[in-house]
């Protein structure tokens, strides 16, 4: 199954600039989501997490003012 990420990327390459935010967003998903010993994260872990994500969101807000 293709992640969001490489679905956009086919359609539109620029999608290349989140590409490891994209995978560095989803390890946290991943052993958050599924049952078992739960990894720990500590407040480096988290700062990084929210710097990736307010990429992805920055990177996902202008495409869409692009847009319309």
């Amino acid at each position: 199954m293709d992640s969001l990420w490489e679905l956009c990327e086919e359609i539109d390459k620029s999608f290349e600039k989140i590409k490891k935010d994209s995978i560095f967003l989803t390890t946290f998903y991943t052993s958050t989501r599924y049952p078992g010993d739960y990894p720990e994260f500590g407040w480096k872990d988290a700062k990084d997490a929210f710097e990736s994500a307010k990429r992805v969101k920055e990177f996902v807000l202008e495409k869409i003012y692009k847009y319309n």
